[in-house]
This record gives structure tokens, sequence and C-alpha cells, in this order.
């Protein structure tokens, strides 16, 4: 893949790698993306999602919270309780690199509980590159309206 692959270094104690996934596609904005997913036995989960081109939009009343990651530099994770994609609260992040976005998204996949918001802006705060390259990678930047 032509750009970092980006992971949690931080796991909430009882969570488990639960889904990953690689999409493979040769479009004009790039060579796809892969998707990991965390649950625990208590129905919560998260889950990191890298894509070229675009991840979809929508928009939400976020509560929200700087955080610093090695991976991301400074960024915001928002919170909401009523979200249009799931009926439990939503915790979201995404950034963008170029025709990259990273987006972390609590909950995830099949199941229905979010992660704490304080769990989730530790995770976030947790994510650095699986291999780093020397010099770094292009900085993100922080997709709106968060």
């Amino acid at each position: 893949m032509p750009y970092g692959i980006i992971v949690p270094t931080y796991i909430p104690s009882g969570f488990r790698l639960s889904d990953f996934s690689v999409s493979s596609f040769h479009g004009a904005d790039g060579p796809g993306g892969y998707s990991i997913e965390y649950s625990n036995n208590l129905g919560q989960c998260f889950s990191l999602i890298t894509e070229t081109g675009g991840l979809g939009a929508g928009t939400e009343d976020y509560q929200s919270v700087e955080v610093y990651s090695p991976a991301l530099g400074t960024v915001k994770v928002g919170y909401t309780e009523f979200s249009q994609y799931s009926s439990a609260p939503e915790t979201i992040l995404w950034v963008s690199q170029g025709k990259i976005s990273y987006m972390f998204t609590s909950p995830a996949g099949d199941c229905e509980q979010t992660v704490s918001f304080a769990e989730a802006a530790k995770i976030v705060e947790s994510l650095n590159y699986l291999n780093p390259i020397p010099g770094g990678y292009p900085q993100t930047k922080q997709w709106e309206p968060l």
C-alpha cells in the first residue's frame, strides 16, 4: 500500500480483534484500503477504516475533544448521542492524507454498543504507524464539522 498503515497501540481490556479485511481495487483514487475491528463480550466495538477516496459523510451534532496521536497529529474526536447510522451513541474521527482517509468509529460492524468516549480518546491517542518511514508520512487534515 502506498500509504501508512495505522494501528491502535492501546486496546482496552477485554477487547479482541474480531475482523480484519483488505479491499483491493484500482481506481482513480488509489489501490483500496483496510478495516480492523475490535469487540468485547459486552457487545461494545470499534473499528479503524482506511480507504482511498471518500468514506461517506453525515452531519451530526458532535461534542468533541482534541487529542494528539503520533500518526495523525492533533485531531478532534467527536461523540454524539444521536446518530443517523446507529441506534446507539456514536464516536467518530475522520482525517485525510491527500486521497487517503482514516476513520475511527464506534460502534462498528454488526454490534450496537459504543466504547466510552474516554476510551475512544485513548484509542485514537494511541494510533501509530505500523511501519514508520524516515521523514514521516504527509500531514493529515481533519474532516469537518468536528
